[in-house]
């Protein structure tokens, strides 16, 4: 089984205007700033107090001026178009939840993964190598680790050939999954 970290393709495509900071206001009182700020981390689900929100995407240049159809948020988030939704939105709802956000006038959605997977620590090193418990992946099309705090989104190639097959653009798949981005 492969296992790659989904990593946003940023030398060619917009990012959104909205940043964890634009939503803490939302998180219930029974919550700390800590908690609200590392959402990913504590694996808080947020649909049941989800603000519909409306913003856009920032402005590109002439090296990055495409929509993306998927793309990373914050940590272990997703961004998806509404044709990535429309695609890939019943394949990936077991593994986290989907929040609406209005962009420029259509209803995109971020996924919230929801689904740890242990990390074997005594073979991993912070910022060089992730090693994975692949026992405990089974059949998690998209899951987060705790090693490195939820900071990123992985998955297995069922997902990645989903992205492909639907020719969803936005996003590289990473084999290094401790590093810096090197596409497969």
């Amino acid at each position: 089984m492969n296992i790659y970290a989904v990593r946003q393709d940023n030398y060619q495509y917009r990012d959104i205007d909205l940043h964890i900071d634009d939503i803490i206001d939302a998180f219930p009182e029974r919550y700390t700033l800590q908690e609200c700020m590392k959402f990913s981390e504590f694996n808080i689900a947020m649909a049941d107090f989800w603000p519909l929100m409306k913003t856009e995407f920032l402005p590109g240049d002439e090296h990055s001026n495409a929509i993306p159809d998927i793309t990373p948020w914050v940590d272990a988030t997703l961004l998806l178009s509404p044709k990535a939704f429309r695609f890939l939105g019943d394949l990936m709802k077991p593994w986290g939840e989907f929040l609406p956000l209005v962009i420029e006038g259509e209803t995109y959605q971020i996924f919230n993964c929801l689904t740890l997977v242990n990390t074997l620590e005594e073979q991993s090193e912070v910022g060089v190598n992730i090693v994975l418990d692949e026992g405990r992946i089974g059949e998690s099309l998209l899951f987060k680790s705790q090693f490195q705090s939820c900071l990123d989104i992985y998955c297995t190639d069922r997902f990645k050939h989903a992205v492909g097959e639907f020719e969803l653009q936005g996003v590289v798949f990473d084999r290094r999954l401790g590093s810096p981005c090197q596409r497969y």
